[in-house]
């Protein structure tokens, strides 16, 4: 944690001080600062009994900036969560920080990136949770005036610090590729897009999942190596300071093995299957160019293999609502 605090004040003074250039044409700094609150109806509290996840009301703080420098970027940021439920228990800190390329050469728009993010949880017993490194690939052709064809290639690893998710440990691979439609006198825009992920990720055991024990469950080995692919689409509609923002995707996560649980009498044996539906809408307003006021409403239905009857029920609804403010400069 000292090591993290030290890396983050070194580049706080490198962003004061590089203020001081801003007059040099090929240099820009800037940041945003989000604040806010709402209501999440499911909290998934890992590791806890599956029946006893509760909503919970959220305030919401984001704050970052930003530094260019001729073709080269960076940015640092800071995210709060805070959930009430549980005495602010499942309230998370993250931290994010990228540095990387980026260049428009004539229809094509080209950039590299890497990027670290670390996160603890728990207000009221603040411990790392997890943190990650990846590398990403963007490519963008603008191949007619009012379309653009992208496609995005990343790579991460994952390490779970928490013991409760010490499951979460190894790569993954993305890959994106989408289509935008922009139309309108004020640059509204639709997405088409379709993401492929691969997981390599630990097991999950017995000690990840504390009520086992209650249920009669002796040994638990959860396969967490497995593909993940969605699809959506978003649309994104503005009328002078107002904008409308709609998202529909469906999701589906399969697992390449099959988890394993043991009770006295029998041992029982499932494959992990998810099928996710989820839809967001979000009408905003922006009064001036540095202001943003906006309203969120998210639904996601999930259907798993796993339920009931098994040792963790991963079926669920999910609705979040959030109103935020963003000032940017």
């Amino acid at each position: 944690m000292q090591s993290l605090k030290k890396i983050l004040i070194l580049f706080i003074l490198f962003f004061a001080l590089i203020l001081s250039a801003q007059d040099e044409k090929n240099i820009e700094f800037g940041g945003y600062v989000t604040a806010g609150g709402g209501y999440d109806s499911y909290i998934p509290s890992l590791g806890k009994d599956p029946s006893q996840r509760l909503g919970s009301y959220e305030m919401t703080i984001d704050a970052g900036l930003n530094l260019d420098i001729n073709d080269f970027f960076t940015n640092i940021s800071f995210y709060t969560d805070a959930l009430q439920a549980d005495d602010w228990s499942h309230s998370s800190l993250m931290s994010f920080l990228s540095a990387g390329w980026a260049r428009s050469i004539d229809d094509y728009d080209l950039s590299l990136s890497l990027s670290g993010e670390f996160t603890a949880y728990d207000f009221q017993d603040l411990r790392a949770y997890y943190g990650d490194v990846g590398a990403e690939f963007e490519f963008f052709f603008n191949h007619a005036q009012n379309m653009s064809w992208y496609f995005n290639l990343s790579g991460a690893y994952t390490h779970g610090i928490d013991k409760m998710l010490s499951y979460l440990r190894g790569p993954s691979v993305n890959f994106d590729t989408g289509e935008y439609f922009y139309f309108g006198e004020f640059d509204s825009s639709i997405r088409i897009n379709y993401r492929f992920s691969a997981l390599f990720y630990d097991d999950i055991s017995a000690e990840n999942y504390s009520y086992l024990g209650a249920m009669g469950i002796s040994s638990l080995t959860g396969k967490n190596t497995g593909i993940e692919s969605s699809a959506g689409i978003n649309g994104r509609f503005n009328l002078k300071k107002l904008y409308i923002i709609a998202d529909l995707e469906y999701r589906n996560l399969t697992m390449l093995g099959r988890d394993s649980w043991e009770y006295t009498d029998r041992i029982v044996k499932k494959r992990r299957v998810d099928h996710t539906i989820s839809v967001e809408v979000e009408p905003g307003w922006e009064p001036s160019e540095e202001l943003t006021v906006n309203i969120s409403y998210f639904f996601e239905k999930n259907f798993s293999t796993l339920g009931k009857n098994d040792y963790t029920d991963e079926n669920y609804y999910r609705h979040v609502i959030k109103l935020l403010v963003t000032y940017e400069f």
